[in-house]
């Protein structure tokens, strides 16, 4: 019990360093964020590779038995900006019904995302595939979509 005793007189004095480094950037982490992938209801499989910055982070492998995932990524400390890119294929039910396979190959540029949800998404008859900021209570970060074929690019 004197041990204890004399450690807790002790404490009003530290307390002011713990608070201090506990609440300093050194010590905290930026938040991280979210990149969500889920079959829409055209689709019947996908498997996509995530890449940042060049750098696999995840595969997504969706099916029937397995609707959606999320990444949960840190955010970069010293970039403002994370180039992205989906790289993969998608099968989907085509226009007569039958199943077709085509590739995913899409990239953009992601700002600002600390504490941030993306959602993978696919426009154009399953042709373009982007990222889009699904996160709530804040206005939607700036996301630039590259047209251009990537994936030979973010894997090399």
């Amino acid at each position: 019990m004197t041990v204890q005793g004399s450690a807790m007189r002790g404490l009003p004095i530290l307390w002011p360093v713990l608070v201090f480094l506990l609440g300093s950037p050194v010590m905290a982490q930026p938040p991280g964020f979210r990149i969500h992938d889920h079959l829409g209801p055209d689709e019947i499989e996908e498997t996509t590779a995530l890449y940042l910055n060049g750098e696999l982070v995840r595969t997504f492998r969706l099916n029937a038995d397995h609707q959606e995932d999320v990444a949960e990524l840190p955010a970069p400390v010293s970039a403002d900006a994370v180039t992205y890119a989906l790289c993969g294929q998608i099968t989907v039910h085509g226009a007569d019904g039958r199943a077709e396979t085509r590739p995913v190959d899409g990239s953009g540029i992601l700002t600002d995302v600390a504490g941030r949800d993306f959602d993978a998404v696919a426009s154009h008859d399953f042709t373009v595939f982007f990222l889009t900021d699904v996160t709530v209570g804040r206005p939607a970060s700036p996301i630039g979509v590259r047209r251009a074929r990537s994936c030979a690019e973010a894997i090399s």
